[in-house]
């Protein structure tokens, strides 16, 4: 409870703060799936190369 009304005062110090922290797990979110496709991946190249050859 606290911490969301410290939040609310940054929110009013700072209005651009509040788009700042909607699109922060999205951020997150995005970058953490990204991370896993790109773990997923690399591993099937050489797989797949070595398949096709």
């Amino acid at each position: 409870m606290l911490f969301i009304s410290l939040l609310t005062q940054m929110n009013t110090a700072i209005p651009h703060f509040n788009t700042f922290l909607l699109f922060l797990p999205y951020i997150f979110v995005r970058s953490l799936d990204f991370i896993f496709s790109v773990l997923i991946i690399l591993p099937k190249i050489p797989l797949a190369y070595n398949v096709s050859l």
